[in-house]
């Protein structure tokens, strides 16, 4: 505020206005506080402002004591306030804006929406604070700089940055004390020790930054309490706060979550650091898939995007192709990904040791688990604790960004964490012997919980033999099919990887039951594509144990999942290799129920003869030695073949006896499919 502007003529007004009253010259008045006439001018004029000594004294001569001398000391506050705002306006402290941010525009923009002050009224918009949070490499710190570099104009009285180094390992990070201190100390505040303590040091803050429109970025803040803290002493401030912690913070903080880049993004990231090399000729697109794949094997992570392009750059005989070998084996992929001078598993390894000793623990129980989805239920089967104890593990991973959410009530791991403390250093990722006996545990859980879920879908089909096989102490009830399909559902990216797992991991056995009882899910909610792959490896498991039994039951329902996905031919040919394998075990039951199925695919085939001769066969052997259920399937079978053959009084007749089994079984929803059938004969 410049001298003479506002408050200058208020103060020089009214001394006109009192020397007026008590009819005294300027000259006179000088003469009582002696002082030059010319000062009682030049005031009263508002060309020069007045000091609290000169007001103190015209008060006295006025008796008006404190009126003049209060408006001097709010003159002389805005003048102080003017100076230390120039002095700041010079000043930023912003860490180097990166000259290209890829990936981040969406992000950028929201930070910036919500941050920037209202312009057509002068006033801060309700949010003044920003968390920036994600894991360890994700670009926090460059987002920071970015969105406070657009903000800048928005800040003329200054920008602060301050780095608190919370996750730092060869020492603690900053206390509140040390970070107000180190404010102070950027604002060319006197004193500011913070041997005066936090309440000092707050208040002197807040003098410090009073009226004064200022951006402040601080940089690796670990947790809310500091947060808090330091937002109090910056009340008029807007604040962007970058943490690898999901803190606790009011409503009305914009938080940003941070994930990986998209693939093109992470591609132009490497291209663009990696250069001409990575570049190739122009219009020439062979380079591509190849560094789709460097950055796929880099987690898509702006560090490890950064450290492997770096080390390309710099090391002219390091060929993609190098780069592509160095980074298949999960085993050695994060000490790969590095430049000599720093790499990713370093810097994991800095966050891993930061947290505490359950976490970590936890952290290497949880990466046991094969699929992309873990649960309170899975993950309490391998912390070996209750699903509530396990809710608040996986919470407290989630505000440390170890893992992420994946859907309602699900979390999963980031790619890095979860390859660092499965292929990490010793004494963070399991023994194989302890990482065996989870896995038994876990794939335990899942096949009996997966057979509580058949009963309920599909009761009247025949159950294996688990006696050997522990129930779940935890796992979920199901008191309807309905409940048991959406388990299932929830569980549906993890079953290949279960399988693959129990499969590659020797639980042959396991493996085959677990498919068996994904049958009537699969079935259900027709799923064809998926229920394939799955009985494929269960195929697999089946002739690994050399057991002809399960062969025939994997091989006859991976042959039904075949026709039901438009394959009837290959599906054909595992119904034949299912019955050789029946016979092979000498179960005459399997074999009827493989030539059934049979005969389903040769109907699909339009083969109608041998659809009809394969399945009257089964038809033939259930009703002698088969369950009422089995008849009435196959009946329905053999009545739409029938249909084809143009015999209606056969295919009404089968329909008709179909219906009343069905009825008799209590399975109302197959008995009006019949009904419906022979109403469209």
């Amino acid at each position: 505020m410049g001298v003479g502007d506002v408050t200058e003529p208020t103060f020089g007004s009214l001394l006109r206005k009192l020397r007026e009253e008590t009819g005294m010259s300027q000259r006179a008045l000088a003469g009582k506080i002696f002082r030059d006439h010319s000062r009682i001018s030049r005031l009263e004029s508002g060309d020069i402002a007045p000091t609290v000594e000169y007001a103190t004294l015209l008060d006295e001569v006025f008796g008006t004591a404190p009126t003049l001398t209060a408006i001097a000391r709010e003159v002389e506050a805005g003048a102080q306030q003017a100076r230390r705002r120039k002095s700041i306006g010079r000043r930023s402290e912003l860490p180097p804006v990166p000259a290209n941010l890829l990936g981040r525009s969406t992000e950028v923009a929201a930070i910036v929406d919500r941050l920037r002050p209202d312009t057509a009224s002068g006033s801060a918009r309700s949010v003044r604070v920003c968390l920036i949070y994600g894991i360890a490499g994700i670009g926090k710190t460059a987002l920071a700089a970015v969105a406070a570099d657009r903000l800048r104009e928005y800040f003329p009285d200054g920008q602060l940055y301050l780095d608190l180094y919370g996750y730092a390992t060869n020492g603690p990070g900053m206390s509140v004390e040390e970070a107000l201190e180190a404010l102070l100390i950027q604002l060319d505040a006197p004193g500011g020790s913070r041997r005066a303590g936090r309440s000092k040091l707050v208040a002197d803050l807040r003098t410090q930054v009073s009226e004064l429109r200022l951006l402040v970025v601080l940089e690796n803040v670990p947790d809310a309490e500091q947060v808090r803290l330091l937002t109090s002493a910056l009340p008029g401030s807007t604040v962007i706060v970058t943490s690898r912690s999901r803190l606790t913070a009011p409503d009305e903080v914009c938080r940003v979550a941070l994930g990986v880049l998209p693939f093109e993004d992470a591609e132009d990231l490497f291209r663009l650091i990696a250069g001409p090399r990575a570049n190739g000729a122009p219009g020439d697109g062979t380079l591509r898939p190849q560094i789709r794949n460097i950055v796929r094997m880099c987690y898509r992570l702006p560090l490890g995007i950064h450290l492997i392009a770096t080390r390309f750059r710099d090391n002219t005989t390091f060929t993609l192709d190098d780069i592509e070998s160095a980074l298949t084996s999960k085993d050695t992929r994060l000490d790969e990904i590095g430049n000599g001078e720093q790499s990713l598993a370093e810097v994991l390894a800095a966050s891993h040791a930061l947290l505490p000793e359950r976490e970590r623990s936890a952290l290497a129980g949880l990466s046991v688990h094969p699929g992309v989805r873990i649960n309170r239920y899975s993950a309490a089967v391998l912390l070996e604790t209750s699903p509530r104890e396990a809710d608040g593990v996986l919470n407290s991973l989630l505000r440390s960004s170890m893992v992420a959410d994946h859907s309602s009530g699900a979390y999963e791991f980031h790619d890095p964490i979860r390859d660092f403390v499965r292929h990490g250093p010793v004494g963070v990722v399991l023994t194989d012997r302890e990482r065996r006996r989870l896995l038994h545990v876990l794939f335990n859980y899942y096949l009996s919980t997966a057979a509580a879920a058949e009963l309920q879908i599909s009761p009247h089909r025949i159950q294996l033999d688990l006696s050997g096989v522990p129930e779940s102490r935890f796992g979920p009830v199901f008191d309807s099919a309905q409940a048991a399909l959406r388990w299932i559902g929830t569980e549906q990216e993890n079953l290949l990887p279960l399988c693959r797992e129990m499969l590659n991991r020797d639980f042959a056995e396991t493996c085959w039951q677990f498919c068996y009882y994904l049958r009537g899910y699969f079935y259900t909610t027709m799923r064809w594509a998926s229920w394939v792959p799955v009985f494929r490896l269960g195929v697999q498991a089946a002739v690994k144990l050399g057991q002809r039994g399960p062969e025939g039951l994997m091989l006859n329902n991976l042959g039904l999942a075949l026709a039901e996905s438009g394959e009837p031919d290959e599906a054909a040919r595992y119904h034949l290799a299912a019955q050789a394998a029946f016979e092979a075990a000498g179960d005459r039951p399997g074999q009827a129920v493989a030539e059934g199925h049979y005969g389903w695919a040769q109907y699909l085939r339009r083969d109608y003869g041998e659809a009809y001769r394969s399945t009257a066969k089964a038809l033939s052997f259930f009703r002698a030695n088969g369950t009422d259920w089995h008849v009435a399937t196959t009946l329905e079978s053999l009545a739409h073949i029938a249909g084809k053959c143009d015999d209606k009084e056969q295919a009404a007749a089968c329909f008709r006896e179909a219906g009343r089994i069905f009825r008799e079984l209590a399975l109302s929803g197959d008995a009006a499919r019949m009904e419906d059938q022979l109403r469209a004969l």
